[in-house]
């Protein structure tokens, strides 16, 4: 049985757009509703990107500021370090009683030290210099430098003695003392005239003389400083 159509073909047509359009809509209002929610989606990820970024940014920033406070701690720690080690080289190593003791003691009898001076200058080393890095020393990200250290100051005193003796062999017996004392170097004699004191004639003599490097007193009970007291003291 066959059936028979008896709608218009226009019509038909019509009703066949109609529904094409109301397909497109439907279609189209579907696309926009997936790009509209892909785009908030995006939005909200961007947003919390942005924050995680803001909050690693803040941490870098308050690990920089950590990372300058502890240099400059380390840098006042190095300063106060070097004036220790500054303070510690300029402590006196020998007492200048202990000085004055081996000196009259040095002295023959009958001779006598009439002026001594003592100077004491610190010469701070050279700092060592850096050896250049070849291509194969390649510096890690994140190596610091190793913070420099001043170098410990040398204390070097010199002692200038002047006298009076008998003869020479007294001037040259000094000498000799002093240079067999460990705490002494480079004993060197500057002059040895004749002089006239009141009614006698002796032998002014001037010697110079330095601290050993590493020279340190020994503990010395007070009877050891004894000498000091006896005629043969500084007049």
């Amino acid at each position: 049985m066959s059936i028979i159509n008896l709608l218009p073909k226009d019509y038909q047509q019509q009703r066949s757009r109609r529904r094409a359009d109301i397909l497109c809509l439907g279609l189209f209002v579907l696309v926009l509703t997936a790009v509209v929610a892909a785009a908030m989606h995006s939005a909200g990820t961007a947003a919390t990107i942005r924050q995680a970024r803001e909050e690693v940014n803040e941490d870098y920033r308050a690990a920089a500021e950590s990372i300058r406070q502890i240099q400059q701690l380390e840098a006042v720690k190095q300063d106060v370090i070097g004036r220790a080690r500054t303070a510690a080289a300029l402590l006196e190593r020998v007492p200048r009683s202990y000085l004055l003791a081996c000196l009259t003691n040095a002295l023959p009898e009958g001779a006598s030290l009439t002026e001594m001076t003592l100077d004491t200058t610190a010469i701070r080393p050279a700092a060592p210099k850096e050896k250049p890095k070849t291509k194969f020393q390649v510096r890690r990200t994140g190596d610091q430098a190793e913070p420099a250290v001043s170098a410990q100051p040398i204390l070097k005193v010199s002692l200038l003695v002047t006298g009076l003796a008998q003869t020479d062999e007294q001037v040259a017996e000094f000498i000799g003392t002093m240079q067999s004392n460990a705490l002494f170097h480079s004993v060197e004699l500057v002059f040895s005239e004749q002089e006239a004191v009141e009614d006698d004639v002796l032998r002014r003599f001037q010697v110079t003389m330095e601290l050993a490097g590493e020279a340190e007193a020994p503990v010395v009970e007070p009877a050891a400083l004894s000498a000091v007291q006896d005629g043969r003291m500084l007049r």
